[in-house]
């Protein structure tokens, strides 16, 4: 991932990385194969959607859902959906008091999300999509 642009890549994770070829117990030996990633693999998006550099960023609990956000901006955090690969526009809102984010993160089921901002406040906003807290 690329954090200091301000462009978040999103590569796919070739199923099998990092794991032995093979099932039995002299696969797992160190001589045994791995998996490995391309040279220069290509990324499946570049979400461009903050502008300065990324200085938070988070995974929820599934991976589903992708947290971004940059204390050099004001309102600078975004929510991308993974599976889709797109970047939620309804939120946040201009309306939303995000100021300079400086720190957020999931709850353990994604059920809330906490926002630190400059000022010395957490904003907790509930996401109803995930039942549990």
């Amino acid at each position: 991932m690329c954090l200091f642009s301000g462009v978040v890549s999103v590569y796919k994770r070739p199923m099998g990385l990092l794991a032995p070829l093979g099932d039995t117990p002299d696969s797992m030996q160190p001589t045994s194969g791995f998996a490995a990633l391309p040279a220069a693999p290509r990324p499946l998006k570049a979400l461009m959607n903050l502008t300065t550099t990324i200085d938070t960023l988070h995974f929820n609990h599934d991976s589903q859902m992708l947290l971004m956000g940059s204390r050099m901006k004001k309102e600078a955090l975004r929510l991308v959906h993974l599976p889709s690969l797109t970047v939620y526009s309804n939120w946040p809102t201009s309306r939303s008091p995000l100021h300079y984010v400086h720190s957020a993160a999931f709850s353990p089921h994604s059920g809330f999300l906490g926002v630190g901002n400059a000022k010395g406040r957490v904003l907790l906003y509930r996401l109803h999509h995930y039942p549990e807290a």
